[in-house]
């Protein structure tokens, strides 16, 4: 709370307006001439930003009137030139100054180099770094390497005289450069930096709060990660976690998660004085420690709740980045914020056109992800943007749009089909798991999509080897959800799965199985009874869950019906995945009832829902001559893909099994025939069906 009022203080002494000091306005020729509209205007411009809580841009502008020979003294309110430093290296500062472009910055130093002083060295990085900053034609003339060249003179002077140059200064030159390696793309010299890193190591007990994130801050951002600086600062932030503000906090945990360095006990210490701050954070800070957080994979339940409470009143001011930034790191970090991820819709939606391909779809699988679920207007919209932009989205960004899709049970069918034919038309350019996703997805909106299938089955055996376990199943379990026949395809993915077979999770594994069972290849049923599949699935004996044991029963019927008639697997095992299988519900719908009323008008023995020896549930059990039976399946929208007349792979199936293992005829009655019948019409149907 004591940091927090001198914050506080200082936002108050700087909102007022500052005046120049008097004797500094009369005061001796050894004073600067300064353009005194110019300091007034970016006086101005500073105290607008610490209003906005923009510290770290207010900071640039106190660092830029420095460099004009100004000293501004906020508690009195006043600012000065600085007659002191006139003399020896602040007098060629004026001159780097008043340099318009980084031309000039670098023509200058070429010229004075001689008679530069290191700390000049220093303003001269910070005046290029403003320029290109601010300037975008500057940014986008030394982006091109052949203008490379023209800073090599001023890297090599920094290399020579960095030694004589003190803390602040060190850490602003790594800080400008850093800028400038983002902006232009800026290839600097690994001796340059690893000289840099020496001077920070020799000069960070000298180090502030303001120089450590600095530091850090500029070596995330140009991608540099030296362990030993990168320990050493965490040491220095843990000794002063409490004088942090909370754009060095941000910083500080931003660059650490950027570079991939753990440090959970620095980042707690973090969450704990960040959560005293908050209330002082900017939009960007907060969407950006959210994000930082969440990239190290550091859970911090009391910050993100805290964040989402300050967040909340605030995310009208969120960039389009930092709405997406947010949402991906409370879904990454399964921290649950209902309230921030509604009004974040709410806002987003009206401007959805507007954020970028990945921000669209980083958006899009933020919300399954998060278990929220949103309105059908929301997905039609963006599935209406990413049908119009699907030739600029890249196959990682389609595969994660239709598995978000998928996944909240939003089928976008014309989404689905316009992603199809680019799928088709891109193939190559999916990698392994982008093509096991776009198939899960297809499998999981039930699409028909036959062209694309043969496709992949022809694309897929060149990366298998890139598979891991999740992908071979996502893909067979698409093959087989889809009753789309590929024994080739089945054949080759065996032969990479079985030595494998002991890293599949019980769920994968379980989903691997029964896609195997669904196709009923003869060339893969070795693989199904191989020694080392049974002792995978024994071995898990106790992870599976009741949907895994109710496939299990499947594949362990298959292994008997194409066996000796016997398990292959222990009988308590075996029992409990028929325990399970048999506590399915199995309800009954309307379209069944009024087919068994008709059935009973025409005097035909049957039974409701019976349970057979296999563990199926049949609709309909018939007895016709007295000893003859049959099976009818009332199949209704869910036995078949959506929209077409083709039976769903576990349609298939149980059919199949019932027929081998029971001994039943089944006769299938597709819901729309019955619908399209006139109730005259419905005996004699019937009676054609059933062939009596």
């Amino acid at each position: 709370s004591g940091d927090r009022a001198v914050v506080t203080r200082q936002r108050r002494h700087i909102a007022r307006s500052h005046v120049r000091a008097r004797d500094d306005a009369t005061s001796s020729p050894s004073t600067y001439e300064v353009d005194v509209p110019v300091i007034e205007s970016l006086l101005a411009e500073r105290t607008k930003q610490w209003l906005l809580r923009e510290y770290d841009i207010a900071t640039e502008i106190r660092d830029q009137l420095k460099t004009l020979g100004v000293t501004v003294y906020d508690k009195e309110r006043i600012w000065t030139t600085n007659p002191h430093r006139r003399n020896g290296w602040m007098e060629s500062v004026p001159s780097v100054n008043n340099c318009n472009s980084v031309l000039q910055v670098l023509e200058l130093h070429g010229k004075e180099r001689g008679s530069m002083s290191p700390t000049d060295i220093s303003f001269c990085w910070n005046q290029i770094a403003q320029i290109v900053m601010k300037d975008e034609r500057e940014r986008i003339l030394y982006r091109g390497k052949e203008k490379h060249v023209l800073f090599q003179p001023l890297l090599d002077d920094t290399t020579k005289r960095m030694e004589k140059l003190g803390p602040k200064n060190i850490v602003a030159i790594c800080h400008k450069l850093a800028k400038l390696v983002s902006f232009c793309g800026l290839d600097i010299d690994d001796q340059l930096w690893v000289g840099l890193e020496d001077q920070i190591m020799k000069l960070s007990p000298k180090f502030h709060t303001k120089e450590i994130s600095s530091t850090v801050w500029a070596l995330a951002t140009a991608k540099r990660y030296t362990p030993c600086v990168w320990i050493r600062m965490e040491e220095l932030a843990s000794q002063s976690v409490h004088h942090f503000n909370p754009q060095g906090i941000a910083n500080t945990v931003w660059a650490y998660a950027e570079v991939g360095h753990k440090s959970p006990e620095l980042f707690n210490a973090f969450a704990d004085e960040a959560c005293n701050q908050l209330h002082h954070f900017s939009a960007q800070g907060i969407y950006n420690i959210a994000w930082s957080y969440a990239k190290a994979n550091q859970p911090a339940p009391k910050l993100f709740t805290e964040l989402a409470k300050v967040a909340l009143p605030q995310v009208q001011k969120f960039s389009h980045q930092g709405l997406t930034k947010t949402l991906w790191s409370y879904a990454t970090l399964g921290h649950a914020a209902p309230a921030l991820f509604q009004r974040i819709a709410e806002i987003s939606l009206p401007r959805i056109s507007e954020f970028s391909n990945s921000g669209l779809v980083t958006m899009l699988g933020a919300y399954p992800r998060a278990n929220h679920t949103l309105s059908t207007e929301f997905y039609d919209t963006i599935a209406q943007v990413i049908i119009s932009r699907i030739a600029q989205l890249s196959s990682l960004q389609i595969s994660n749009a239709l598995w978000s899709f998928a996944t909240v049970g939003h089928f976008a069918p014309d989404l689905f089909r316009v992603a199809r034919n680019e799928t088709r038309n891109r193939i190559n350019e999916f990698n392994s798991h982008d093509v096991a996703n776009t198939l899960w997805s297809y499998a999981r909106a039930g699409h028909h999509c036959p062209e694309l299938l043969n496709d992949m089955a022809k694309a897929i055996p060149s990366q298998l080897d890139k598979f891991n376990t999740q992908d071979i199943t996502n893909t067979v379990w698409a093959y087989a959800a889809l009753d789309h026949s590929s024994p080739q395809l089945f054949s080759k993915i065996a032969e990479v799965a079985l030595p494998r077979i002991a890293e599949f999770n019980p769920r994968g594994l379980a989903n691997t199985l029964w896609a195997y069972v669904v196709t009923d290849d003869e060339s893969t049923r070795e693989f199904t009874r191989h020694p080392l599949v049974i002792n995978a699935v024994v071995s898990l004996i106790d992870r599976f869950d009741y949907k895994d044991l109710c496939q299990l029963h499947q594949w362990d019927l298959w292994c008997m019906e194409y066996g000796n008639g016997e398990s292959l697997l222990p009988p308590l095992f075996s029992n409990k995945c028929l325990q399970s299988f048999v506590h399915e519900d199995c309800a009954s719908s309307n379209l069944q009832r009024n087919i068994a009323a008709v059935l009973s008008h025409m005097n035909i023995t049957m039974q409701e829902d019976v349970r057979v020896d296999s563990g199926y549930s049949i609709d309909i059990l018939l007895t016709l001559n007295d000893t003859t039976k049959m099976a009818i399946e009332v199949d209704g929208p869910n036995n078949y893909l959506p929209g077409t007349a083709i039976p769903t792979g576990a349609t298939r199936l149980k059919n199949r099994q019932i027929t081998a293992l029971d001994g039943l005829t089944v006769v299938s009655i597709p819901f729309w025939e019955w619908h399209e019948l006139p109730t005259k019409d419905q005996v004699d149907y019937l009676k054609g069906r059933l062939k009596i």
